[in-house]
């Protein structure tokens, strides 16, 4: 800020969570603007945003705060539909003002605002904080240039927790005082589209809204005059993920907004893949690391948002400046959202939907219902009912052809008619089910989500519909071999909480895919040496049905890593069993990207799970401690390297990629440790999905059908 800048004297009305969580600390950092006066309709929440402004004043009512000599400009951080009047009553008295979004929930209300703030010559801000965003302003400044060319696609996905049940008062619950999620939230990266791409949304071509059992999901499809094709997914359940791809003539610009290190852009000068384009990522990722770890240690980007935020608005109020984003930006943003609902294309809510497949089984079993439909339809077992012996879940982002081959070797089953089948997709995909690859199973189930952003999520969405006393899950590229079902369901007879399978390598003919097997499974090679530990196979492994339902609201937490959740098992004394007879052939990455990239991303997700709950001298401990994992973990493999069953040229040459590997995972375990996974999980689904996708066009053709 200029030295000669004046301060400026703030009223801030409305003082409730999001202010004291993210706008205060920002407020407290910044020498340009000074608390002058406070109010809110609960006094208690103006009491305690004071205690951080011991100096400020508390009103009894907003007409007291505006009247407060020392007030010059006012932020509106109340619950939208107050936005319209507060702001008006502002204006007219003279203050400048920042309204949090939306500027209000009608048009003609946004349109009157700017108005008067335009004639009187008050700066008129609306709180569109990701605008300052780091990464955010790195990619304005390639667009800026043209660096990516004329811009074709662009595509938004923001990714909430949904909010906790805050009664029928909270204004979140009630779309008509702006709680749905284009108000919200899915505003937001309508402006922050409007901002990056500097073009006005021509059309809204589809919007589409719906709620289920796990939250809200929203999705708009829109176009700009220029041409370009614009997609805003908003979904809430239970995590969390903001990201931005922006694809160009030229070249493309990928950003995770919750990820200190998420930027990414590529342009036709650069090479796409190979030797050359491995290298030259790692060299611009190293070149990111200080400005990462800077944000990271230093509050976060979300932080350093509102901070920026208040400052442009601190300059605009003393030199005249223009803010990060004004009332028309409020209003053009506005008017979007209003568009997609007045044109009627956002559809009523509906409940998840969940649709099975019930054939005759290849073999009568007892607890076998007595009807049957060839035709897909929602089943509901007559009680008293016995759940069948066993339930996979097997979840795909895509298509059901992308599930040919584990489905086949799943029918191949000497117990196929005890096992409920669950698939899990996303409902936007046509997922057609092709009933011949269905036939034998006690049942077939087709669970409906709104996006399945990663294994866990899958996962934990099929849990919750199973209904099978152990539960097994299952991927699009591990293959049980025929007594697998069978084994599992005998060992589950003991009082194990979770049941392992022995692992094979599906693809052996690379150092690589070895390399990837030692880092991932080699604890569990079949015949091989197999040390005491306490976890088991990821993603592979299975589980009595009370063991995850205990785990209630942290399930999908829980799968995240795998790793952790089977040692805290251990500690509080369950039993873990690896089972010989359930042998699974296993498809490892076999190219070096795929593989670089799955150890890099599996390291940070291991590690910032391992650490959310750890204070900082904890992590900055392990973030030290980071450069030795590669060799600890190298030593830990030695033996079971010893035992794989190749000559000793390929032992040698798998023995150097391992410890690549390593290297990158232990590069990711620091980025974890310092600043958490960011956006490893999402990332990580790109890469466990489609695995026919990562290796050599030999062994795609001769593993997948």
């Amino acid at each position: 800020m200029a030295e000669t800048m004046r301060i400026v004297g703030l009223g801030i009305i409305g003082c409730g969570d999001a202010a004291r969580r993210y706008h205060a600390p920002a407020l407290r950092k910044l020498r340009g603007i000074r608390i002058a006066c406070l109010h809110d309709a609960l006094p208690q929440n103006a009491h305690e945003f004071a205690r951080g402004f011991p100096n400020a004043r508390l009103a009894a009512s907003a007409q007291e705060l505006l009247a407060h000599p020392e007030v010059e400009a006012v932020a509106i951080l109340t619950p939208p539909a107050t936005h319209f009047e507060l702001a008006r009553m502002a204006l007219l008295a003279g203050k400048h003002v920042l309204v949090e979004k939306p500027l209000a929930l009608e048009e003609a209300h946004a349109e009157e605002l700017e108005t008067i703030a335009s004639r009187s010559g008050l700066v008129g801000a609306v709180g569109f904080h990701l605008r300052n965003h780091r990464l955010v302003q790195r990619a304005k400044a390639l667009l800026r240039e043209r660096q990516i060319g004329k811009v074709r696609i662009a595509h938004a996905l923001w990714c909430a927790r949904a909010q906790p049940a805050l009664g029928e008062r909270s204004w979140r619950h009630r779309p008509e005082e702006g709680g749905s999620l284009l108000d919200d939230v899915g505003i937001h990266h309508v402006d922050l589209l409007r901002f990056l791409l500097g073009a006005e949304m021509r059309e809204v071509r589809s919007s589409v809204s719906d709620e289920g059992p796990s939250g809200r999901h929203v999705r708009l499809a829109l176009s700009t005059a220029e041409g370009a094709a614009l997609d805003i997914s908003i979904v809430e359940g239970r995590f969390e993920c903001q990201e931005l791809e922006i694809v160009g003539e030229r070249g493309r610009i990928a950003l995770s907004l919750y990820d200190a290190w998420g930027f990414e852009a590529l342009t036709d000068t650069q090479p796409a893949f190979g030797l050359g384009a491995r290298v030259a990522r790692l060299v611009r990722s190293a070149a990111d690391i200080p400005a990462g770890l800077s944000a990271a240690l230093s509050g976060g980007d979300l932080a350093a948002c509102y901070l920026r935020q208040w400052e442009r608005f601190a300059l605009a109020v003393a030199t005249g400046a223009e803010p990060a984003a004004t009332f028309s930006d409020g209003l053009a943003s506005l008017r979007v959202v209003r568009r997609a609902q007045q044109e009627e294309l956002l559809r009523g809510a509906r409940k998840e939907s969940s649709q099975e497949i019930l054939l005759h089984p290849a073999v009568p079993v007892p607890s076998t219902p007595s009807s049957f439909s060839g035709e897909e339809s929602i089943y509901a077992p007559p009680a008293p009912h016995e759940g069948p012996p066993l339930s996979v879940v097997l979840a795909s982002p895509g298509e059901f052809h992308e599930l040919r081959t584990t489905l086949r070797h799943l029918a191949a089953q000497t117990v196929s008619n005890q096992i409920e089948l669950i698939l899990v997709a996303p409902e936007s995909s046509a997922f057609d089910v092709d009933p011949a690859l269905v036939e034998g199973f006690f049942a077939a189930r087709v669970v409906r989500i709104p996006v399945v952003g990663s294994v866990s999520e899958g996962n934990a969405a099929g849990v919750r519909a199973a209904r099978g006393r152990v539960i097994a899950f299952a991927e699009d590229h591990c293959f049980p071999e025929p007594q697998w079902a069978a084994a599992l369901i005998e060992a589950h007879r003991a009082p194990h909480a979770v049941v392992g399978p022995v692992v094979r390598n599906a693809n052996p003919d690379t150092s690589i895919s070895w390399a990837d097997f030692l880092a991932g499974y080699g604890p569990w090679m079949e015949g091989g040496h197999r040390p005491a530990i306490d976890f088991l196979p990821g993603h592979n492994s299975s589980y009595k049905r009370e063991t995850l339902h205990g785990l209630g609201g942290e399930l999908e937490t829980a799968l995240d890593a795998e790793t952790l959740l089977h040692q805290r098992l251990a500690r509080d004394g369950a039993s873990l069993h690896v089972e010989p007879r359930a042998v699974v052939r296993h498809v490892n990455f076999a190219l070096a990207d795929s593989f670089a990239d799955a150890q890099f991303l599996n390291g940070r997700m291991f590690a910032g799970m391992r650490s959310r709950n750890w204070g900082i001298g904890k992590r900055l401990f392990y973030f030290c401690a980071s450069p030795l994992i590669p060799a600890v973990r190298l030593l830990r493999s030695i033996p079971v390297w010893r035992s794989l069953p190749v000559s000793t040229g390929m032992r040698i040459k798998v023995l150097f990629a391992l410890l690549f590997g390593l290297t990158v995972d232990g590069a990711g375990q620091m980025i974890g440790y310092a600043a958490g996974t960011g956006s490893a999980r999402e990332k990580l689904a790109r890469l466990e999905f489609h695995r026919y996708r990562h290796i050599p066009p030999r062994e795609r053709d001769a593993l997948f059908i």
